[in-house]
């Protein structure tokens, strides 16, 4: 998207007097009564769903601020909660009620035995996660946004017959129109077949966790399988402890991540990958599913770690990219430096734009990477770092970042690897 202005637009005078008004980003209830009948035939459904009902949470949840009213309806319910990939890190990944099964992953075919995972991904989610989500008898649905990647190439298979979906998106929900085969979104509710506008989450929330705290509903004792990270055994990795496979890294570096460090993933291997990592309390994550534009990362890394310390949070900010992606915006970390921000950056360096290799190139030479970056980067600005084999990713990687400088850190795997 481009937004153009004519350049003598940005010097003219404008008054200032709007800007004493706060913005109401959430609409007010104009029907209560219609809220009190969202809220009686939502109840209707969790008793009559019995043991299976699943809260499913998304990317507005994130979004539109409505993190802390979730928690509250997930804690007082005690019902099986899982996530979309936009919405990791809504909730608590270490909560005992949040889903965690063996993933299929969608890196390569020999690596698809010892993930977990926790994300609903339409068909490309692990069988057993499927079968939870769709087989469920009541799905709540919590600021979906049903986009490409986000819905594995939109293969939900929920009925809308079970689905309740509480929801304020808006301008996303246009832009997506032509994306999405399923339906368009705004601030409303939808409850099976039924639509009801300006019923957004904000509001409905609060109230729908006061209604369904007192139920004891039998979801609240459905067994969850934990997430975790199991680093494979040396005879389980194909690829053995001479290479670095994402089979051992995405386990071995969740070790490494902090609560309250912003982990910010690059489109394709590291945003897939990233899935993968149970990410302690607090911690927040920033990926572009829903564009897809390789770049993207490194000069939301600035952003996100200029942002950090606004906030004041205590963690650090790490980037996941790949050696093709950080060509395009590489010139983002003199940025970086020259605000004194210090991300920790890992290249996943596979040896050129391998993801265009696949799709067509597979030899050809402008699918090629020179790997300047390694041999360029300043000593005195940057803790500089080649990780060749598993062996060399030990503990010792948690001094990463210690100077307050740029630390990047090239994680190098084998050609074609994604």
């Amino acid at each position: 998207m481009y937004l153009e202005l004519p350049t003598d637009l940005v010097f003219t005078k404008i008054p200032l007097g709007k800007l004493d008004t706060p913005l109401t980003p959430t609409p007010q209830i104009t029907d209560e009564h219609a809220e009190d009948f969202v809220l009686g035939e939502i109840q209707k459904l969790v008793e009559k769903a019995g043991p299976e009902v699943v809260i499913l949470v998304d990317a507005c949840t994130i979004r539109h601020d409505v993190v802390e009213e979730v928690w509250d309806l997930i804690q007082r319910t005690g019902f099986p909660v899982y996530s979309a990939p936009m919405g990791k890190t809504a909730i608590p990944e270490d909560y005992e009620r949040f889903g965690g099964v063996r993933y299929l992953c969608l890196m390569s075919p020999r690596f698809r035995a010892n993930f977990t995972k926790q994300i609903y991904v339409g068909s490309i989610s692990h069988p057993e996660i499927k079968e939870k989500v769709e087989s469920a008898k009541l799905v709540l649905s919590i600021g979906g946004l049903k986009s490409d990647f986000n819905t594995g190439n939109f293969t939900y298979r929920t009925s809308r017959s079970n689905t309740v979906e509480v929801t304020y998106i808006f301008l996303i929900a246009q832009l997506h129109v032509v994306l999405s085969p399923y339906q368009l979104h705004s601030d409303h509710t939808r409850v099976q077949y039924a639509l009801y506008p300006g019923l957004g989450m904000k509001h409905l929330l609060p109230r729908l966790a006061a209604r369904l705290h007192p139920l004891d509903s039998p979801s609240s004792a459905a067994s969850i399988p934990p997430f975790r990270a199991i680093l494979p055994k040396a005879e389980e990795d194909p690829l053995g402890e001479e290479t670095i496979s994402h089979l051992y890294f995405w386990p071995r570096i969740s070790q490494f991540i902090r609560p309250e460090d912003v982990v910010v993933t690059e489109t394709g291997t590291s945003s897939f990958g990233a899935l993968e990592m149970p990410l302690p309390a607090k911690s927040i994550y920033l990926s572009q599913i829903l564009w897809g534009s390789i770049g993207w990362a490194t000069g939301a890394t600035v952003g996100a770690a200029l942002a950090a310390r606004e906030r004041r949070l205590k963690g650090r900010t790490l980037l996941f990219t790949g050696d093709g992606s950080l060509q395009l915006t590489v010139q983002e970390l003199s940025t970086a430096m020259r605000h004194g921000l210090a991300p920790i950056v890992f290249v996943l360096n596979n040896r050129g734009y391998t993801i265009e290799r696949h799709l067509h190139g597979r030899e050809r030479h402008y699918n090629d990477i020179v790997n300047w970056y390694a041999r360029i980067a300043p000593r005195k600005t940057t803790d500089r770092r080649t990780l060749m084999s598993a062996q060399e990713m030990d503990p010792t990687s948690r001094r990463l970042g210690s100077g307050g400088l740029v630390a990047k850190t090239q994680v190098v795997h084998r050609a074609y690897e994604t």
